[in-house]
């Protein structure tokens, strides 16, 4: 009995210690955020149908040096593929062929045209701290493909998050992890295809 219950006990612990994430997904998921989309009641996406990025796909309007969040941007643009692709939908290295356009900002506080991207984006979040980043995400009608920029009643999704993923004293390693979750926070207003 004695034997049977050690053996019951170790398993559990086993179990246990197999579930448990890790310090270093932790530190990922506990970054808070505020995050917010908006779409237009019209856009009923279907599955199969093509998206393609804004050149660039994401723009840096910060006042660090674009080399240094290369590997955050990869991340970003993974997570939004990837995220697309969920909801049954094809990326096109073509925006002429495409559907639909994507593209993104990440800006900072300090970084005088920030202001710009809000009232282009027309969402309302506001940030108190410089090292706070806000993402925001735009997706427009191939028509609009050309348009530098776009109109911004263009846009017929759209989603701002807010959070401190570019704070100095985070290590390169987490800022990617949090890259990743948060990016797919930001993206799950989206619709998935019909």
């Amino acid at each position: 009995m004695t034997r049977l219950l050690a053996v019951v006990l170790f398993s559990s612990l086993f179990l246990v210690s197999c579930n448990m994430p890790s310090t270093h997904s932790l530190h990922a998921e506990r970054q808070p955020f505020r995050s917010v989309s908006v779409s237009n009641p019209l856009f009923a996406p279907t599955v199969g149908q093509r998206f393609a990025w804004y050149t660039p796909a994401v723009t840096w309007a910060t006042t660090d040096p674009i080399a240094a969040n290369s590997a955050i941007e990869q991340s970003i643009i993974q997570t939004i593929e990837k995220e697309l692709t969920a909801r049954g939908y094809t990326m096109s290295t073509a925006p002429e062929e495409a559907d639909f356009i994507i593209g993104m900002v990440i800006t900072t506080d300090d970084y005088k045209g920030s202001q710009a991207f809000t009232q282009y984006f027309n969402l309302s979040a506001t940030s108190t701290h410089k090292k706070t980043a806000r993402a925001l995400v735009g997706i427009f009608e191939q028509k609009y493909w050309g348009a530098a920029p776009p109109p911004s009643d263009a846009l017929i999704w759209k989603a701002d998050l807010e959070t401190r993923i570019l704070d100095d004293a985070t290590p390169q390693n987490i800022k990617i992890d949090r890259a990743k979750i948060l990016t797919a926070r930001l993206m799950s207003g989206l619709p998935h295809g019909k």
